[in-house]
């Protein structure tokens, strides 16, 4: 009997009923994860940024706008568009195009970041917003919670957060003709355990069809995602990298091989 929450999915539905795997290997697999090798001797090495749509990849940069809660603002540093390594973008056509027969598409929200945007967010909004968020947290506490979701920005290239690379995309599902994403549980950039991946997969006791939805959703554009090649990072369902760092530490790569990208032209 097919499930009741299948849904027009088509040939995709039985990926939504496939739990997430367990996340906490990979929290403590991206300890430390800056410190893995980086091999730009590899000819992956060299690759240029491309634009996303150019591949046919919906793209709305959610920093360079002001109706991108919870900022409200258009971002210092951000760029129009979403920019990614020309092998990272090529997997995701390619993901795009298993979605096109069951009306859906990927929306992406953020590739190429540069330093001062990274710096920004790491050093500025994200510490000064829980602290008027949350008055009782220490310091340490505050900097702990911002590096749960912020990497550091890149100071030394041969350690390079992963958004600097170019590999590193954020990004969600939509409806191809409303345009409506799929509701995926909680806003792009939440800091907090709702951000989680597999929240939801935890959360034995959830009756609402809120989360049942978010769910399956989440489900559907991990296995996606993940059988291109990409890895995710496990505090943050939206994102994903392929060649970057912090893939090499959570797939065995003996290195990653993008370093930092030049701005794109």
């Amino acid at each position: 009997m097919p499930s009741p929450f299948s849904g027009p999915f088509a040939h995709l539905a039985d990926l939504r009923e496939i739990p997430i795997p367990p996340q906490a290997p990979a929290h403590a697999l991206v300890r430390g994860y800056r410190e893995t090798p980086l091999d730009l001797t590899d000819s992956r090495a060299a690759e240029p940024l491309v634009e996303v749509t150019s591949l046919g990849i919906a793209a709305a940069n959610h920093y360079a706008h002001d109706r991108n809660p919870p900022y409200y603002a258009v971002m210092p540093g951000s760029i129009p568009g979403v920019w990614l390594r020309e092998g990272a973008a090529a997997r995701l056509a390619a993901v795009n195009a298993r979605l096109a027969d069951a009306g859906l598409e990927l929306l992406t929200l953020d590739g190429w970041r540069s330093t001062a945007l990274q710096a920004h967010m790491h050093d500025v909004w994200v510490p000064n917003a829980l602290r008027q968020r949350f008055p009782g947290k220490s310091e340490a506490e505050i900097a702990r919670e911002v590096g749960l979701y912020w990497a550091a920005p890149t100071v030394d290239p041969r350690y390079p957060a992963p958004h600097a690379t170019g590999g590193a995309v954020d990004l969600t599902l939509r409806w191809i003709d409303s345009r409506e994403p799929l509701w995926m549980g909680s806003l792009f950039d939440e800091t907090s355990g709702l951000a989680h991946p597999d929240h939801f997969e935890r959360a034995s006791d959830t009756v609402a069809f809120s989360d049942e939805e978010a769910r399956r959703n989440r489900r559907l554009l991990h296995h996606l995602m993940t059988e291109a090649g990409f890895a995710q990072n496990p505090t943050e369902w939206w994102h994903y990298g392929h060649g970057e760092l912090m893939w090499a530490r959570l797939t065995g790569a003996p290195a990653g091989f993008y370093g930092m990208a030049d701005p794109p032209v």
